[in-house]
């Protein structure tokens, strides 16, 4: 029985865990490669890593839009839906 409910969840939201993952793995990525090369901690070095990092997430969101806005057949079976991808799209 839970596994039918988690099966039934991942297939309801897999487009969205798709729409996080592509927006987490390049902000992840930028944050690890930036933190490994700070020398110190300064409120100008974090706060500039964190525009960055938030940057790069809205480009990437950015992105994401256009190719929800494609209305691909192949996105309606992540989201379940045209409506669904309309939803994720707005």
């Amino acid at each position: 029985m839970v596994k039918k409910r988690l099966y039934t969840f991942l297939n309801t939201y897999s487009g969205w865990f798709i729409i996080i993952g592509l927006t987490a793995f390049p902000v992840l990525r930028l944050l690890s490669i930036q933190m490994n090369a700070m020398s110190s901690f300064t409120t100008y070095t974090v706060f500039s890593i964190l525009g960055r990092a938030l940057g790069l997430a809205g480009v990437t969101l950015f992105s994401l839009n256009f190719l929800l806005s494609i209305r691909h057949r192949v996105l309606e079976k992540f989201f379940y839906g045209l409506n669904k991808v309309y939803a994720a799209h707005h």
